[in-house]
């Protein structure tokens, strides 16, 4: 049994804005130096957060089997993977039935299957953090030399000492992720979801979130700065860190008049703001729920990150935006991310196999050689002279 001691908390001491603390609430002091460094090779803070996130996972399981983190061999990772793969990852609590919108009837979205271990990319990404950990320690002198992650070479002599070829390619811990193509929400189903939003804030927050494909961290962030009503534009802070504008649709613009009213809003004044008092930034928790609160009644489950999705899929459907272009929109690091877009809905193929058999001419059946039948027999069988 793998206890959840320890913590991952924020620290404004610190230059990497985390610290990991141990049962005794003390920071983990192996991981305040590799943060230090994290925090000096330019990562972002969300990145930080999540690399102390699997570390945090690594050491608790380090406490449970009762192990250093400088003495962990790679029968323990082997150990941590089997543990991962196994484990059932806390997701939350049940729902109070007194909050829901309907109460005695549970959302969709809650009556999901328990999750059996965790998802592969996590699995994955924790084995590449172990792996960085344990090298910038073994560089630095002041970890072991050898990783505990195993590497590909000393995995592929022990396959061959067993005579096994048929996982050459792939490392202990790397499980394999499936390519799903991203989903995004039909125009119909839009159109009914837009209508049940319930104020001009909301509204105006959707009408961004699909008009730039921004993420709704960059777009929640915004303040007075970020606004240009002259040229159907919004500013955002990007993932590592950089600005960019991004054009708008009109009907956006006048949703966030509408939000904004006779509001004067300050240059560094946040955009988005709670509707009771005391008023407070707009965080994403909120906005979630108000964005499930408004399918309630239709029995939807769509999530805000689709919208992001709706909007990649609809631009790389124009003709006149280049894959480029919709890279530079999303923001995408790599053009490959930027072409799973281009991939078609199913329910599109549908619809378009429909039409392409609605077109197609069927050709009458051919018919045998008359030979020595009479013209007139023919017509009767056939309802023709040929």
């Amino acid at each position: 049994m793998v206890a959840s001691v320890g913590s991952l908390v924020e620290d404004d001491r610190v230059a990497a804005g985390y610290s990991l603390l141990d049962a005794s609430g003390e920071p983990v002091s192996p991981v305040s130096g590799y943060f230090h460094h994290l925090a000096a090779r330019d990562f972002a803070p969300g990145s930080i957060k999540a690399y102390g996130l699997a570390l945090l996972r690594w050491w608790r399981f380090l406490q449970a089997v009762n192990v250093d983190w400088s003495q962990a061999s790679g029968e323990d990772f082997v150990d941590f993977i089997n543990w991962m793969r196994s484990a059932s990852p806390r997701r939350g609590g049940a729902a109070d039935p007194a909050k829901l919108s309907h109460p005695g009837r549970p959302r969709p979205s809650t009556a999901r299957r328990p999750q059996v271990g965790y998802a592969p990319r996590t699995i994955n990404a924790a084995c590449a953090v172990l792996t960085d950990f344990y090298e910038h320690h073994a560089a630095a002198g002041s970890g072991p030399r050898v990783n505990p992650v195993l590497g590909p070479a000393w995995q592929a002599s022990a396959r061959e000492m067993a005579g096994d070829f048929s996982r050459k390619g792939r490392s202990i811990g790397r499980q394999k992720v499936p390519k799903a193509a991203p989903r995004s929400i039909p125009d119909e189903a839009f159109d009914a979801l837009f209508t049940l939003l319930g104020c001009d804030r909301d509204r105006a927050l959707v009408s961004l979130y699909l008009s730039t494909g921004a993420r709704a961290a960059e777009l929640l962030s915004m303040n007075g700065a970020s606004v240009d009503f002259a040229n159907d534009r919004v500013r955002v802070v990007r993932k590592g860190g950089s600005t960019q504008w991004l054009p708008t649709s009109p009907d956006a613009m006048v949703w966030l008049r509408l939000y904004l009213g006779p509001r004067r809003l300050g240059l560094e004044d946040a955009l988005w703001l709670t509707r009771r008092r005391p008023y407070r930034p707009l965080l994403y928790p909120a906005v979630r729920q108000a964005f499930r609160r408004a399918q309630d009644s239709i029995g939807s489950v769509y999530t805000l990150h689709q919208l992001r999705h709706t909007a990649a899929y609809r631009l790389s459907r124009d003709p006149s935006m280049s894959i480029t272009d919709v890279q530079w929109v999303l923001g995408h690091a790599h053009i490959g991310t930027t072409q799973l877009y281009a991939q078609a809905r199913p329910e599109d193929i549908y619809l378009k196999m429909i039409d392409h058999h609605r077109r197609v001419k069927v050709e009458p059946p051919m018919q045998p050689i008359a030979g020595g039948y009479k013209p007139e027999s023919l017509q009767v069988l056939f309802g023709t002279d040929k």
